[in-house]
């Protein structure tokens, strides 16, 4: 990234737009954006913040400018647990009733949720991954 500064562009560090884990299919023509939480996100007073939304948003847009427009780029969250409390993560207008999906504001596709038990997951993939 770089900024406008006294007549100049300055590049920034390099510390941003990290993206946690960003998987491909193998035709290349799906991409998941995927950010393991580490607490319960429980109910909607523990579920990730404006700034978890906004960062993933962010992260798809870049890798839809990187990857084009004809592919399909998915949101997740990943949280331990195994049961599913939250569905999805959504932006509407603020005080209007939400009873949909179609509701909700069409330029922010939903974030995914999934519970998984990390530890699980993990060692079952490096045990696959050393069997193959």
């Amino acid at each position: 990234m770089n900024v406008h500064w006294d007549n100049e562009f300055v590049p920034m560090a390099q510390k941003g737009q990290r993206i946690d884990t960003l998987l491909k299919s193998e035709d290349g023509q799906h991409y998941a954006v995927v950010d393991a939480k580490y607490y319960g996100a429980q109910s909607p007073n523990t579920a990730p913040g404006w700034s978890d939304l906004v960062k993933q948003f962010f992260y798809v847009n870049a890798v839809e400018e990187v990857a084009g427009s004809t592919v399909k780029v998915t949101n997740h969250f990943i949280f331990p647990g195994s049961k599913s409390k939250l569905k999805a993560a959504y932006v509407a207008h603020r005080n209007k009733s939400i009873s949909s999906e179609n509701d909700c504001l069409s330029n922010y596709p939903p974030i995914h949720c999934h519970y998984r038990f990390c530890r699980k997951v993990l060692i079952s993939g490096y045990c696959t991954n050393l069997q193959a």
